[in-house]
């Protein structure tokens, strides 16, 4: 395998093309768990940004993919300032957080294309009611990130602690990954190249919220 940085490497692999590299906030771009109630200073979260995802985030960006925060968290100018203090004022502009707040909604089913009606049928099955992670984030985020076209589910990089929601994505075609205590970034994707697209196992998936809340 050549010495490329590993997003470099996996975005000319041919398992892509890759269109957006979309990632939680807790517990994977941030090593800390906030539950959404954060009460000390962004300079202090920002302490433990993950190295792997600042890499990540730049290399994404100058291979021009669209980068995303998804997160169930309500704070999101917390989050913002946080990436402002980790990635830069000029790059942190180039990251959409998408959050739970008020500033986006899921488009309708009739203006969505074939490819994310599924996507969202697949949500509107009563069996995944708890099991349906951020996909609502992804189907918002599809129609609000690129000018020409929607991003197409299987040119989607995801990266999240939480199992409930990485198995969601899976279930519609992201390349998702479950960001644990043990993560190696650089080796789980190098992994991934080599093995032609074989995702890791996902663990804990009985210990979910199912909700997928605060992650």
């Amino acid at each position: 395998m050549s010495n490329q940085p590993p997003f470099f490497s996996l975005y000319n692999s041919g398992l892509g093309p890759f269109s957006l590299v979309a990632i939680d906030f807790d517990k994977t771009y941030v090593g800390v768990h906030t539950q959404g109630r954060w009460a000390g200073s962004a300079e202090e979260l920002a302490k433990t940004v993950k190295p792997f995802f600042v890499s990540l985030i730049k290399q994404a960006i100058a291979q021009k993919v669209v980068v995303a925060i998804v997160t169930s968290s309500m704070q999101v100018a917390l989050i913002t300032k946080v990436l402002v203090l980790s990635l830069g004022p000029s790059l942190s502009k180039k990251v959409i957080v998408k959050g739970m707040d008020d500033t986006w909604t899921v488009p309708l089913y009739q203006a969505l294309d074939s490819n994310w009606q599924k996507v969202l049928q697949w949500r509107m099955k009563p069996t995944n009611k708890k099991k349906q992670g951020k996909i609502d984030h992804f189907i918002s985020l599809a129609y609000t990130s690129s000018k020409k076209k929607p991003i197409v589910p299987e040119q989607i990089l995801y990266f999240d602690d939480d199992p409930t929601c990485v198995l969601a994505g899976r279930s519609n075609g992201f390349h998702a990954f479950q960001v644990r205590d043990s993560f190696n970034g650089v080796n789980v994707l190098r992994d991934y190249v080599a093995s032609g697209g074989a995702l890791p196992s996902v663990v804990n998936v009985s210990n979910s919220s199912g909700a997928c809340c605060i992650r």
